[in-house]
Protein backbone atom coordinates (compact mmCIF):
# COMPACT_ATOMS: atom_id res chain seq x y z
CA UNK A 1 0.00 0.00 0.00
CA UNK A 2 1.37 3.43 -0.93
CA UNK A 3 0.25 6.42 1.17
CA UNK A 4 1.30 10.03 1.58
CA UNK A 5 1.79 12.61 4.32
CA UNK A 6 3.42 16.06 4.40
CA UNK A 7 6.91 14.56 4.00
CA UNK A 8 6.33 12.23 1.07
CA UNK A 9 5.21 8.76 0.08
CA UNK A 10 5.46 5.51 1.99
CA UNK A 11 5.25 1.88 0.99
CA UNK A 12 3.53 0.19 3.91
CA UNK A 13 3.70 -3.63 4.00
CA UNK A 14 0.59 -5.61 4.90
CA UNK A 15 2.08 -6.50 8.30
CA UNK A 16 2.32 -2.80 9.25
CA UNK A 17 -1.15 -1.65 8.23
CA UNK A 18 -2.67 -2.30 11.67
CA UNK A 19 0.27 -1.00 13.72
CA UNK A 20 0.23 2.38 15.44
CA UNK A 21 2.80 3.76 13.00
CA UNK A 22 1.04 2.32 9.96
CA UNK A 23 -2.34 3.72 11.00
CA UNK A 24 -0.83 7.13 11.74
CA UNK A 25 0.78 7.42 8.31
CA UNK A 26 -2.18 5.89 6.44
CA UNK A 27 -4.34 8.63 7.97
CA UNK A 28 -1.91 11.27 6.61
CA UNK A 29 -0.23 11.87 9.95
CA UNK A 30 3.41 11.76 10.99
CA UNK A 31 4.91 9.21 13.37
CA UNK A 32 7.08 10.93 16.02
CA UNK A 33 6.89 14.37 14.44
CA UNK A 34 8.79 16.00 17.33
CA UNK A 35 11.65 13.49 16.96
CA UNK A 36 11.83 14.19 13.23
CA UNK A 37 11.89 17.95 13.87
CA UNK A 38 14.66 17.51 16.45
CA UNK A 39 16.73 15.49 13.96
CA UNK A 40 16.18 18.03 11.18
CA UNK A 41 17.13 20.97 13.42
CA UNK A 42 20.23 19.35 14.95
CA UNK A 43 21.99 17.28 12.33
CA UNK A 44 23.16 16.85 8.77
CA UNK A 45 24.53 13.29 8.87
CA UNK A 46 22.90 10.61 10.99
CA UNK A 47 22.72 6.93 11.83
CA UNK A 48 19.09 5.78 11.93
CA UNK A 49 18.57 2.23 13.17
CA UNK A 50 15.25 0.47 13.45
CA UNK A 51 14.16 1.98 10.16
CA UNK A 52 10.97 -0.08 9.96
CA UNK A 53 9.19 0.46 6.65
CA UNK A 54 10.93 3.82 6.29
CA UNK A 55 8.48 5.96 8.25
CA UNK A 56 11.19 8.61 8.93
CA UNK A 57 13.04 8.48 5.62
CA UNK A 58 11.05 10.93 3.42
CA UNK A 59 11.24 13.50 6.23
CA UNK A 60 15.03 13.20 6.26
CA UNK A 61 15.50 14.08 2.57
CA UNK A 62 17.16 17.42 3.40
CA UNK A 63 19.96 15.80 5.41
CA UNK A 64 23.31 15.24 3.71
CA UNK A 65 23.49 11.53 4.61
CA UNK A 66 21.37 8.97 6.42
CA UNK A 67 22.94 5.63 7.32
CA UNK A 68 19.85 3.44 7.90
CA UNK A 69 19.71 -0.08 9.36
CA UNK A 70 16.79 -2.54 9.38
CA UNK A 71 17.29 -6.29 10.03
CA UNK A 72 13.67 -7.32 9.36
CA UNK A 73 13.60 -8.42 5.71
CA UNK A 74 10.00 -7.30 5.02
CA UNK A 75 10.62 -3.86 6.52
CA UNK A 76 13.94 -3.60 4.68
CA UNK A 77 12.20 -4.23 1.34
CA UNK A 78 9.44 -1.72 2.22
CA UNK A 79 12.12 0.86 3.12
CA UNK A 80 13.82 0.27 -0.24
CA UNK A 81 10.50 0.95 -1.96
CA UNK A 82 9.92 4.07 0.16
CA UNK A 83 13.39 5.29 -0.83
CA UNK A 84 12.65 4.57 -4.50
CA UNK A 85 9.23 6.27 -4.72
CA UNK A 86 10.65 9.39 -3.02
CA UNK A 87 13.86 9.36 -5.12
CA UNK A 88 15.94 9.66 -1.95
CA UNK A 89 19.62 9.77 -2.85
CA UNK A 90 20.97 10.60 0.60
CA UNK A 91 20.00 7.30 2.28
CA UNK A 92 22.30 4.28 2.58
CA UNK A 93 20.10 1.39 3.75
CA UNK A 94 21.45 -1.89 5.12
CA UNK A 95 19.63 -5.13 5.93
CA UNK A 96 21.76 -5.36 9.06
CA UNK A 97 21.28 -5.24 12.82
CA UNK A 98 23.60 -2.99 14.80
CA UNK A 99 25.52 -4.75 17.54
CA UNK A 100 28.61 -4.56 19.75
CA UNK A 101 30.48 -6.86 17.35
CA UNK A 102 30.32 -7.96 13.72
CA UNK A 103 28.79 -11.34 12.91
CA UNK A 104 25.33 -12.79 13.16
CA UNK A 105 22.47 -12.25 15.59
CA UNK A 106 19.45 -14.41 16.13
CA UNK A 107 16.23 -12.44 15.89
CA UNK A 108 12.57 -13.27 16.01
CA UNK A 109 10.29 -11.42 13.65
CA UNK A 110 7.02 -10.81 15.42
CA UNK A 111 5.18 -9.22 12.53
CA UNK A 112 6.94 -5.94 11.90
CA UNK A 113 9.00 -5.95 15.09
CA UNK A 114 12.30 -7.81 15.24
CA UNK A 115 13.75 -8.69 18.60
CA UNK A 116 17.01 -10.32 19.64
CA UNK A 117 16.47 -13.93 20.61
CA UNK A 118 18.75 -16.33 22.43
CA UNK A 119 16.46 -19.35 21.99
CA UNK A 120 14.77 -19.37 18.60
CA UNK A 121 14.62 -17.24 15.50
CA UNK A 122 16.58 -16.57 12.35
CA UNK A 123 20.14 -15.38 12.02
CA UNK A 124 20.71 -11.97 10.44
CA UNK A 125 23.81 -9.99 9.61
CA UNK A 126 25.00 -7.81 12.46
CA UNK A 127 27.68 -5.16 12.50
CA UNK A 128 29.18 -2.40 14.60
CA UNK A 129 28.68 1.20 13.62
CA UNK A 130 32.47 1.46 13.82
CA UNK A 131 32.68 -1.06 10.98
CA UNK A 132 29.80 0.29 8.88
CA UNK A 133 30.45 4.04 9.04
CA UNK A 134 33.71 5.05 7.32
CA UNK A 135 36.18 7.03 9.42
CA UNK A 136 35.93 9.83 6.86
CA UNK A 137 32.25 10.36 7.73
CA UNK A 138 31.24 12.75 10.47
CA UNK A 139 28.01 11.71 12.24
CA UNK A 140 26.04 14.42 14.06
CA UNK A 141 23.32 12.24 15.56
CA UNK A 142 22.58 8.59 16.30
CA UNK A 143 18.87 7.69 16.39
CA UNK A 144 18.15 4.19 17.69
CA UNK A 145 14.79 2.44 17.99
CA UNK A 146 16.02 -1.13 18.14
CA UNK A 147 13.84 -2.89 20.67
CA UNK A 148 16.02 -2.61 23.78
CA UNK A 149 19.30 -3.43 22.02
CA UNK A 150 20.48 0.19 22.02
CA UNK A 151 23.28 -0.39 24.54
CA UNK A 152 24.92 -3.08 22.40
CA UNK A 153 24.71 -0.84 19.32
CA UNK A 154 26.39 2.03 21.20
CA UNK A 155 29.15 -0.29 22.45
CA UNK A 156 29.83 -1.04 18.78
CA UNK A 157 30.16 2.70 18.11
CA UNK A 158 32.90 3.58 20.60
CA UNK A 159 35.29 4.93 17.95
CA UNK A 160 32.54 6.81 16.11
CA UNK A 161 31.29 8.37 19.35
CA UNK A 162 34.82 9.33 20.38
CA UNK A 163 35.58 10.80 16.94
CA UNK A 164 32.30 12.66 16.32
CA UNK A 165 30.61 13.22 19.71
CA UNK A 166 27.14 12.77 18.14
CA UNK A 167 23.85 13.48 19.83
CA UNK A 168 22.32 10.16 20.85
CA UNK A 169 18.56 9.69 20.90
CA UNK A 170 16.56 6.53 21.21
CA UNK A 171 13.56 4.84 22.57
CA UNK A 172 13.84 2.24 25.30
CA UNK A 173 11.43 -0.67 25.00
CA UNK A 174 10.31 -2.65 28.01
Amino acid sequence: MIVQNKYGYYFIPQSSIDTYTGKKIISGGVHEDSTIEFILNNSKRIVHAGTGFGDFLPALRSLERVWAFEPNKENFIASLKTIEINALTNVRLYNTALNSEDGKLKITDEGVRSQISFDNGNFVEAACMDTMIPESEHIDLIHLDIEGFEHEALVGAKELISRCSPIKIGRAHV
